[in-house]
């Protein structure tokens, strides 16, 4: 499990970010179309395209089985063709 992120390493990066701010996982579900968009005078946006998901994690998302700590939120929508045609 070389180069898997530590309960400790995501402490240490969250330690850094305001206690009170969100918490989003972005799943990137087709690669190859992926980029992060700049709306004319608006911040950077995933949550607007359909390349990418945008969830809020929320309590029971983190769990811890078989000495593994998973952080899993469940899809919207995932087009497996679409995944495969593009590379």
């Amino acid at each position: 499990m070389q180069g898997i992120m530590t309960v400790g390493d995501l402490i240490d990066e969250l330690s850094h970010q305001p206690r009170e701010a969100p918490v989003m996982i972005a799943v990137i579900k087709y690669p190859a179309e992926f980029s992060v968009r700049f709306p004319e005078g608006q911040p950077p946006s995933w949550s607007d395209s359909t390349d990418v998901e945008c969830h809020p994690l929320e309590p029971g998302e983190v769990t811890w089985a078989s000495g593994i700590v998973t952080i899993a939120v469940e899809l919207d929508d995932y087009d497996a063709q679409r995944h495969f045609a593009g590379g």
